[in-house]
């Protein structure tokens, strides 16, 4: 359940579009891009069907991809899967009670119930749910980002950092933990790095920063 991708492509100078400057321009493309995803953030805003939250600074959070849950299976469904399911559906308060039922032995589990609360707002619980994560798995590349989108979400950019670079140690070629560093990036004003952490991410997924992915 991929979430918080709020960002755009859209747009271009003189013909030109950002991505093509990265290489020569570093600072000018990321400047574009920088304002494409405060632009795309905007419209999302006003969309009412849309119900992910909107930071200053967009960032988004990481789960290992896993097919949802069937309703129709035969077999009965784990308290996990439950919750994965209510999760497709955006029911993140009945999804955190399924998660509650869950083994508390699994990072995965903690690491789904973190993202459910930070869905709603809710970041210290969220974040006390990637915590505990981490103490079972402290090398998981997603929930380090994770936790780097709480402290966005806390205005606290300088500990965000930290955790994306943490995360990019055990998992460096993550489009969207790059992004995520180089928007915290241009958003402290480095616009040079955030220009080059950028071009990385789009080297490794040219349609990360795509809206309807």
């Amino acid at each position: 359940l991929p979430i918080f991708r709020v960002a755009s492509e859209r747009g271009s100078m003189s013909g030109i579009h950002p991505r093509r400057l990265l290489p020569a321009y570093p600072v000018l493309a990321a400047l574009i891009l920088m304002s494409q995803l405060l632009h795309a953030q905007v419209a999302s805003a006003a969309d009412t069907s849309f119900s992910h939250p909107q930071e200053p600074v967009v960032a988004q959070t990481s789960l290992p991809i896993t097919p949802a849950p069937s309703a129709d299976t035969k077999h009965p469904l784990s308290a996990e899967e439950t919750g994965d399911l209510l999760m497709a559906y955006k029911r993140y308060q009945a999804a955190i009670a399924a998660y509650k039922t869950a083994p508390h032995d699994s990072a995965d589990v903690w690491n789904k119930m973190g993202i459910a609360y930070q869905m709603m707002y809710n970041y210290n619980e969220a974040g006390r749910c990637y915590e505990a994560s981490l103490k079972i798995n402290p090398n998981s590349a997603h929930v380090l980002n994770n936790m780097g989108t709480i402290s966005v979400s806390l205005k606290d950019y300088k500990s965000a950092e930290k955790y994306y670079r943490r995360a990019l140690k055990f998992d460096p070629n993550s489009a969207v933990i790059l992004k995520n560093l180089g928007t915290d990036l241009l958003a402290r004003h480095k616009y040079k790095e955030g220009g080059k952490i950028y071009a990385a991410a789009l080297a490794i997924d040219p349609q990360i920063f795509d809206t309807d992915r």
